[in-house]
């Protein structure tokens, strides 16, 4: 069997399916150690540590529990978004997309962050 290839979207790419699917949204995958306050993220990103994903009753993999509409997976760099992305408990879903770059590449891009100074990220899919 060969390898799924991620599915992997440049920051730009990302913001123009932003725009186009009101259903899409964004998930931030880093834990609580590295989101604590000050940390520069995606605006309107939600969070779901990866430790949890695949866990029971997690909400990105326990169907029915995940809304429809595309979920962009984002992290401080992009390294910790495409590991979860790759993983065995997300790679089969359709509609699941990993930024490149994370957020570092997000905002080089010029695109809306927040920071979790400002506010804290709301949990996913609650």
């Amino acid at each position: 069997a060969s390898e799924a290839v991620a599915s992997v979207l440049t920051p730009l790419e990302a913001f123009r399916l932003l725009g186009r699917e009101d259903s899409a949204r964004v998930i931030d995958v880093r834990e609580l150690k590295d989101i604590t306050a000050g940390v520069t993220v995606v605006r309107g990103a939600e969070w779901l540590p990866a430790s949890r994903i695949g866990q029971s009753g997690c909400p990105l993999t326990q169907w029915p529990s995940r809304p429809p509409g595309p979920v962009l997976l984002t992290c401080g760099d992009g390294v910790a978004s495409l590991t979860v992305q790759r993983s065995e408990h997300v790679r089969g879903l359709t509609d699941v997309y990993c930024v490149e770059g994370g957020v570092c590449s997000w905002e080089a891009a010029n695109l809306p962050t927040a920071s979790t100074a400002d506010d804290i990220l709301p949990l996913a899919f609650h």
